[in-house]
Formats: C-alpha cells, sequence, structure tokens
C-alpha cells in the first residue's frame, strides 16, 4: 500500500505537527497507525478522525447553543420506523393504505431510513424534491411527504442527524475558514 511510505514521510517531515488523519473509519485509522508503528515511527502528534468526527468538532458549540442534541443512527433508524407504524408515507410507501393494514416489515423501515438518509446527504431537503423525478411520481410524491414529516419531526425533537451535522460544519468552515490553521489534515488515498 503506497499510504504507509506517504505517511511515514509526513511524520519524519513533520515531528510533533498536529495532524489529523482523516479516515473512513476508525479501525482503519487504528490499522494504518499499527502499520506505521511496526516501522518505529511516532505517531503521538497524529488524531484518527472520521468525516462525522470532524463534523461534530465543528457542530456541538452550534448545537449547544440552541439546545440541540446530535442524534444517532439508532435514533434516526426508530424514528423513520415510528413514522411509518403512525402511518406517515402514503399508501405508496405502505402499502394499500387500508386501516388493517400489517405494521411495517423491518425491511421496509430499514429500506426508507436508508433512502432518507442518502438524500439527506445530498442534501436534499423534501422542499427541493421534484416527485416527478421518480418513477413513478407517487413513489416521489410519498418519499417528499414523509422527508417533510422526518424534518419536523427532528426539528420538533430537538435533534440534528449526520447530514444536518455535516451541513453545520460546512456552514462554520464557511463562516471561519481560519480556526483549523496549524493543523495538518491527511487523507490517505485507498488503492
Amino acid at each position: 500500500m503506497a499510504t504507509i511510505p506517504t505517511l511515514a514521510t509526513i511524520l519524519r517531515e513533520h515531528p510533533g505537527e498536529p495532524l489529523v488523519l482523516l479516515v473512513r473509519s476508525r479501525p482503519v485509522g487504528d490499522q494504518l497507525l499499527a502499520r506505521l508503528a511496526q516501522e518505529g515511527l511516532s505517531w503521538a502528534n497524529v488524531r484518527v478522525a472520521t468525516p462525522l468526527d470532524l463534523a461534530l468538532d465543528l457542530a456541538v458549540p452550534f448545537l449547544a447553543a440552541r439546545g440541540l442534541v446530535p442524534a444517532s443512527g439508532a435514533q434516526t433508524l426508530f424514528l423513520v420506523d415510528r413514522l411509518l407504524r403512525a402511518g406517515l408515507g402514503g399508501a405508496w410507501l405502505l402499502g394499500n393504505g387500508s386501516p388493517n393494514r400489517p405494521a411495517p416489515s423491518d425491511g421496509l423501515v430499514a429500506a426508507v431510513h436508508r433512502s432518507l438518509m442518502e438524500l439527506r446527504q445530498h442534501g436534499l431537503e423534501a422542499a427541493s424534491l421534484d416527485p416527478h423525478a421518480f418513477t413513478p411520481p407517487a413513489k416521489g410524491e410519498a418519499l417528499r411527504e414523509f422527508h417533510a414529516d422526518y424534518e419536523t419531526t427532528l426539528d420538533s425533537l430537538g435533534l440534528v442527524d449526520r447530514a444536518g451535522l455535516h451541513r453545520l460544519a460546512i456552514e462554520r468552515l464557511r463562516e471561519r475558514p481560519a480556526e483549523r490553521r496549524g493543523t495538518r489534515y491527511l487523507v490517505p488515498v485507498e488503492t
């Protein structure tokens, strides 16, 4: 892996400088640091972080000042389940819409949650969804309505999901780009 020699060179050239190793997961970062340690390099100045870690660093002070709390993935999944069980999402998501319909399956809840998180991670809010961009448009309308209910419920509970955290972090960086000077961010390239 070409990443290790590159990281080793950076550590040798910048001893003691604060470094953040940005990785997709902590175990990946820990493995990279273990490989560097095997080569006898000091990595005491290296902090392993994921994009979510960085977003939390930037967004938590903003959230605390407004009384908001970061929602975990389990909380957002539970919220989607609760909204579906309440009948939100319309007949398209829930089947025929009859009052005797069965409770949403775990698979449906997971699929709706995954779809909603993808839309939100790509910056799409409920108001910006065009039902006609979906096939059939009824699916798009159901997703837009469900998305709006999800956003409203998050707000009413004082929660911010991962997509919201990432948006807040980006806003904070745009407002104060100089705050992060002095730290070098390393992003390993996976081959």
